[in-house]
């Protein structure tokens, strides 16, 4: 509440629903006596605005006052883009804003396997960096996500299904199978010969593979590592 109209109108609903005085509505609200006792006075020419803005708003209902101010002077209005900005606003007429759903993580995301114990489900990515000179690197992270330790972790100029294949069957001897295989699906996994099924559903050192998860992320974890 801004405008001593709505503030007049949020007094009167205080008044009819509760029964409080005049005096006490206007304190709890901010509002000066005088103000809520002086009626809206509109200006000459107001009311035919306001509907013309409100048949405007209901037309196109994502655009501004600046737009409708634009197109009313197209139509012959002189009119200030301040006026109609109030106008705009005692009438409630402002675009909403559009709210943006928020990723879910968790148990409900996209292959939401949560991790219980460790060697439960590791997950594997690939960074990508350069040397000083420009020439590529490609790092390969091995991360459990229960205990968020990073179990491997191999740089290479190139790494190919058979390096990858490598670093897991010596984390299997070393460690045992897991659980789940979590897979980053990109080109870089899609691309090897070592998932011969569809994604999300290839096998690799007995363990199944599951869609990528929002939460905990290997490069994440490399990350805190390297700190």
């Amino acid at each position: 509440m801004v405008s001593p109209e709505r503030r007049r109108q949020a007094a009167g609903r205080l008044q009819e629903r509760f029964g409080v005085s005049e005096r006490r509505a206007c304190r709890l609200i901010a509002q000066h006596r005088s103000t809520q006792r002086r009626p809206l006075q509109l200006i000459p020419g107001d009311e035919l605005l306001r509907k013309k803005l409100k048949k405007m708003a209901t037309a196109h209902p994502k655009w501004g006052y600046r737009k409708q101010h634009h197109l009313l002077c197209k139509q012959g209005f002189q009119v200030n883009r301040k006026r109609v900005r109030r106008i705009w606003r005692e009438e409630n007429l402002q675009v909403k804003r559009k709210r943006h759903r928020r990723r879910k993580t968790g148990r409900r995301s996209p292959g939401g396997i949560q991790a219980c114990y460790p060697n439960h489900v590791w997950a594997t990515d690939f960074q990508a960096d350069q040397t000083r000179r420009g020439r590529k690197l490609k790092i390969l992270n091995v991360v459990d996500e229960f205990t968020h330790e990073g179990i491997a972790g191999k740089v290479a100029y190139s790494i190919d299904a058979q390096a990858l294949i490598e670093v897991l069957d010596a984390l299997v001897a070393c460690r045992g199978a897991p659980r789940y295989l979590r897979l980053d699906i990109q080109t870089d996994f899609r691309s090897f010969g070592c998932l011969d099924r569809p994604a999300g559903e290839a096998r690799i050192g007995g363990a199944g593979a599951c869609p990528p998860s929002l939460g905990l992320r290997p490069e994440r974890m490399i990350g805190l590592l390297a700190c």
